[in-house]
């Protein structure tokens, strides 16, 4: 399902056509939001990082870190 298709099922649903009371910014971000949760609730996002661990021995983690599921090192 495309994006395009997603916001024309919404706006049969709100009998919103012309798109005067709710933007498509705002659909797609409603979007986003639900494909995160659906994503977090299974478990299916996946992402590595990669660097060297400074003296400090912290590693810097992206905005939108959940959970960690594994660690390797070497």
């Amino acid at each position: 399902m495309t994006l395009t298709t997603i916001w024309s099922r919404v706006r049969a649903v709100l009998r919103d056509s012309n798109a005067a009371f709710i933007p498509d910014t705002e659909i797609t971000a409603w979007v986003n939001d639900a494909q995160l949760d659906i994503a977090s609730r299974c478990e299916n996002i996946r992402d590595s990082v990669t660097s060297t661990v400074p003296a400090a021995q912290t590693v810097a983690l992206p905005a939108d870190f959940l959970r960690a599921t594994s660690l390797r090192l070497g």
